[in-house]
């Protein structure tokens, strides 16, 4: 597919941008390519387009420029790296500041995943893909608990009383107030002091890529206690624990459903690969029920996960080993 009628795909089916409306679009160095894709997406939509660099040095000016200007989209086209995690909340918070904005973040996003990948969506296959979402969510509205297991050794259980699920495949301003592109998730925000079990990650961790070797992390109450695997991986992972008191803290479950999705150097990809699910500590204030206020987010991805949601003392399967179960 071409690279600019999946960003077109993406503006009119994920953000439902109209004729008229302005986009912003705040683009690191290294995402020009990308950015063009997003500037002849727009002109085709008939949309006002603007772009803005995204340095740390800059986020005051991006503030400047989100009140000038009012736009109705703000797309960030940025590097996916671990070590700009804090300056990407940063952004985020400014541009969250600004009611009725909807706001596409892009960590990582490249040229094949607008050919080839996650973001090569068909109108038809985003439609599939959102009403497949909406099929889970009603399946998981009102759990109180979800189990997750995989082979690897998997044995985590965390605490949603009381959070919603949403999805990422259409933005819903009254539930969110950005979203990834690529999209492809049913999300939850769980709390934030429960939650106990060991994860072990087997496919790739945000920031950082696909993994070779196992990781394993033991939670107690909602934090990590214990990370064991590759030092290298561990070290960095660690660092950016050391952030502050709820970097360690539970963020976030998630169930994949991109049937284009792959699994790659960018996680902005491998976390929506269909049949997948992700854990992640640290921030989600922007989650429904997210109290974690944290300076940064880390994702960690495993395969052929088995779900169940526990509802009201009763067991239901949602996912096994990495197949959605269907309503018979």
């Amino acid at each position: 597919m071409k690279s600019w009628i999946s960003a077109k795909n993406a503006l009119k089916h994920v953000l439902l941008l109209g004729i008229g409306e302005k986009t912003l679009l705040v683009v690191d160095k290294s995402k020009l390519r990308e950015a063009m894709q997003f500037i002849k997406a727009c002109l085709a939509l008939g949309s006002w387009v603007r772009t803005v660099k995204a340095e740390p040095k800059n986020l005051k000016f991006i503030r400047e420029v989100i009140a000038s200007s009012r736009p109705s989209i703000i797309v960030n086209l940025l590097k996916g790296d671990i070590e700009g995690v804090s300056f990407r909340i940063k952004l985020l918070k400014i541009e969250s500041e600004f009611c009725g904005l909807k706001i596409a973040h892009c960590p990582g996003i490249t040229m094949d995943m607008l050919r080839e990948g996650a973001l090569a969506l068909t109108s038809d296959e985003y439609r599939l893909m959102q009403n497949e979402a909406l099929r889970l969510m009603f399946k998981l509205s009102g759990s109180d608990k979800i189990i997750l297991q995989t082979p690897k050794g998997t044995h985590l259980e965390v605490s949603v009383k009381g959070r919603p699920f949403f999805t990422d495949t259409k933005f819903d301003p009254s539930i969110v107030k950005w979203i990834n592109l690529p999209v492809g998730e049913v999300i939850v925000g769980p709390r934030e002091h429960e939650g106990s079990g060991v994860l072990v990650c087997d496919v790739a961790v945000g920031g950082i890529g696909p993994i070779s070797r196992t990781l394993t992390l033991h939670f107690k109450r909602g934090r990590i206690e214990e990370i064991e695997g590759d030092e290298e991986i561990v070290n960095r992972i660690r660092r950016a624990l050391f952030k502050d008191d709820m970097a360690s803290r539970i963020g976030e479950f998630a169930i994949g459903l991109n049937p284009k999705a792959r699994v790659s150097s960018d996680f902005l990809e491998a976390e929506k690969v269909r049949g997948t699910a992700h854990i992640a500590v640290g921030h989600n204030k922007d989650f429904p029920g997210g109290m974690n206020d944290s300076k940064i987010h880390i994702d960690f991805l495993v395969s052929k996960p088995t779900v169940v949601a526990i509802k009201d003392g009763k067991e239901n399967l949602v996912v096994e080993e990495g197949r959605i179960v269907e309503d018979s």
